[in-house]
């Protein structure tokens, strides 16, 4: 959740990915950090990913590699972002994917369009952060606003599922 048309915006900071809406759910600890970019109707990360990388954290964000299929880059500023696949902001071409050990970074910040009280995400529908998520062993957050946490969503079999401590709104996690 970074930027629209390819620049990066801060709306004050939305509070599902607000620094202080992070305290408790492991930002503090560790480093590499993985985090999306953002479409409008996403919530904003900005202030949280610039305050990582402004204390020296390795952010590492995704780029549309193929259909259904993602690779991890290291940005060291946000103007890096540039308009991607369905128009997402991701690191540019020029810039390399990091290998698997980026799996391995100790945070993830996974993006929805809405979430059931039971954990079940609901995405875009191309399967990329399942296929991340069924590979990823770190820690991950959802960010997801408090009015799109529904009693339910549809599922798959293959949808990633989260346990309500790892589903952030601008409330804080859901425990």
């Amino acid at each position: 959740m970074i930027a629209k048309g390819g620049g990066c915006h801060d709306k004050g900071g939305s509070a599902a990915a607000g620094p202080r809406a992070a305290r408790g759910t492991g930002y503090a600890a560790g480093r590499p950090r993985d985090g999306c970019g953002a479409l409008p109707d996403e919530p904003d990360t900005a202030p949280l990913l610039r305050r990582a990388l402004a204390e020296g954290k390795r952010l590492l964000l995704p780029r549309v590699a193929g259909p259904g299929r993602m690779e991890w880059v290291e940005i060291t500023a946000l103007p890096q972002l540039r308009p991607g696949s369905y128009h997402i902001p991701e690191p540019p071409a020029e810039l390399p994917a990091v290998g698997p050990e980026a799996f391995a970074a100790p945070l993830a910040l996974i993006p929805c369009l809405a979430v059931s009280r039971a954990g079940v995400r609901l995405g875009r529908g191309g399967g990329y952060y399942d296929r991340f998520l069924a590979h990823y062993k770190g820690r991950r957050l959802l960010l997801c606003p408090a009015a799109l946490v529904w009693p339910t969503v549809p599922g798959e079999a293959w949808d990633a599922r989260f346990a309500p401590e790892e589903i952030l709104t601008e409330k804080g996690t859901l425990v």
